[in-house]
C-alpha cells in the first residue's frame, strides 16, 4: 500500500480500527524497505568484489600482453640484424609496417612479427620480406591456413623447395606445377590471391575491435610493468630471505 493511502487512512478514518490498520501498513512498508536495503547492500558487495576481480584480471592480462609484445619485438629486431640494420632505422620502418598491416588484415602484431622475422632471415631484405608476407597473408586467408604454416612454406620455397607450397592445400597443388621457380610461384600466388586478406578483414569488424582492445591492454601493461618489477624485486629482496 502506498504511503499516501496510509496517511489518508489516519487522517480521514481516525478510529481504533483505522489506527491499527495504519500501523500494519507502516509495518509492511518498513519491512519492504528493510528487505530492499539488505538486497541492495548484498548486491553492492557482489558488485565491488566482481569489480576488484575484473581489475586484477585486466591488470594481469595487460602485463602479459606487454610482455608478449616485447618478446615479439626483440625477435624481429634480432632478425633485422641480418640486414645491415646498424642504426636501427629498419626496426622503426618494420614496426610502422606491422602497425599498419595489423589493422588492415586483422592479424595480431605478434603473429606478423614472427612471420616477418622468419622471412627476413630467409631473404635478408626487409622490402622483400614484406612483399612475401603480403602474399603469405593473402594465401592464408584464401586457403584457411594459419599465417605461420604459410610463412614456413614460403620460406622453404624461397630456399628452393617450392613443393612446400604445393603441400599447403589442393588449390595450391593445382596452381604450382613441377619445376616452377620460387619467384614464379610467388608472382602467381600474388595474382591469384592478391587482396584476399584485406577483403576478408573488411567483413570482420569484431576481430578488428579485439585487436584494438589488445593494443589498449598492451599500453596499460607497459605502464604496469615497472610496478610489477618493483614488487617482484621487493619479494626477492625482503620477503624470501625471511
Amino acid at each position: 500500500m502506498a504511503t499516501g493511502a496510509v496517511l489518508a487512512r489516519i487522517l480521514t478514518q481516525y478510529s481504533d480500527k483505522g489506527s491499527k490498520a495504519a500501523q500494519k501498513d507502516i509495518a509492511k512498508l518498513t519491512k519492504k524497505f528493510d528487505d530492499f536495503g539488505k538486497k541492495a547492500a548484498k548486491s553492492f558487495k557482489i558488485a565491488i568484489t566482481a569489480t576488484a576481480a575484473l581489475a586484477v584480471k585486466i591488470g594481469t592480462d595487460a602485463v602479459q600482453a606487454a610482455i608478449d609484445d616485447s618478446k615479439s619485438q626483440v625477435i624481429l629486431a634480432n632478425a633485422l640484424k641480418t640486414t645491415a640494420n646498424a642504426n636501427g632505422q629498419l626496426t622503426t620502418e618494420a614496426e610502422a609496417y606491422i602497425e599498419a598491416t595489423m589493422f588492415r588484415v586483422n592479424v595480431a602484431d605478434e603473429q606478423l612479427r614472427a612471420s616477418l622475422a622468419q622471412l627476413l632471415i630467409s631473404t635478408g631484405d626487409l622490402t622483400q620480406a614484406e612483399r612475401l608476407q603480403t602474399i603469405a597473408l593473402d594465401v592464408a586467408g584464401a586457403t584457411g591456413k594459419d599465417l605461420s604454416a604459410v610463412t614456413i612454406a614460403m620460406t622453404k620455397a624461397n630456399e628452393g623447395n617450392v613443393d612446400a607450397l604445393k603441400r599447403l592445400s589442393p588449390e595450391l597443388s593445382g596452381l604450382i606445377y613441377k619445376g616452377m621457380k620460387a619467384e614464379e610461384a610467388f608472382a602467381l600466388l600474388g595474382v591469384a590471391y592478391g587482396g584476399t586478406a584485406e577483403a576478408l578483414a573488411n567483413l570482420d569488424p569484431l576481430t578488428n575491435l579485439k585487436l584494438q582492445y589488445g593494443e589498449v591492454l598492451e599500453t596499460l601493461g607497459y605502464e604496469l610493468l615497472p610496478v610489477v618489477r618493483e614488487f617482484a624485486e621487493y619479494i626477492k629482496t625482503n620477503v624470501l630471505p625471511i
